[in-house]
């Protein structure tokens, strides 16, 4: 990818309303980047749409008492935080413009 540096200087005075004789001015600059060129690099493409699907999964249970594919189904059926959100958004409740801010404190 290629891009040009835009810089604009603008000086304003400090505080509201008009400048007076005693009153400092300030110099702000706004630096924007503007993206003019992007080219394809097709191997690394390649390397990560073969990584795509793959997840990493760790278990101490030994083999006697879990298969792999028991492992995974377990894995993937464990209670995670989106899901009791998911259930909050859907039916019957059906608050879906609801947007929920979470704190959780951990203690030690």
């Amino acid at each position: 990818m290629t891009w040009t540096r835009e810089e604009i200087c603008q000086t304003r005075y400090v505080g509201r309303g008009r400048g007076g004789p005693n009153r400092p001015p300030k110099t702000e600059w706004t630096i924007r980047y503007q993206i003019t060129e992007v080219r394809c690099n097709t191997q690394a493409i390649q390397d990560r749409f073969a990584r795509m699907g793959w997840r990493a999964l760790v278990t101490n249970v030994p083999a006697q008492r879990l298969t792999l594919v028991e492992a995974v189904l377990a894995y993937r059926g464990s209670w995670c935080v989106e899901r009791d959100f998911h259930q909050l958004k859907d039916q019957p409740l059906g608050i879906s413009p609801l947007f929920c801010a979470v704190t959780i404190r951990l203690w030690v």
